[in-house]
């Protein structure tokens, strides 16, 4: 179950606690996918990594973020 609901891209953002996240934006979040599932870990030395799982799609994408820097976002398909 999502501990918590992310509505901005400012939350999803910030979400950089261990667990996991339901994203869903009504004015779009562009620094994810929107409409998902996220999974974020968090190693406690300043490695988070942000991984999202579209719902109703076979998308899914990752981020890192490395000392208060995130990455691109990367989507990939998981089915054809």
């Amino acid at each position: 179950m999502p501990q918590r609901k992310l509505t901005t891209d400012e939350e999803v953002n910030s979400a950089t606690a261990s667990g996991m996240y339901h994203v869903t934006g009504d004015n779009g979040i562009s620094v994810v996918l929107n409409y998902s599932i996220m999974i974020v870990f968090n190693d406690g030395q300043g490695y988070v990594i942000q991984m999202a799982f579209r719902l109703g799609a076979d998308v899914a994408g990752f981020r890192r973020c490395l000392n208060g820097e995130w990455g691109d976002f990367r989507t990939f398909v998981l089915a054809s």
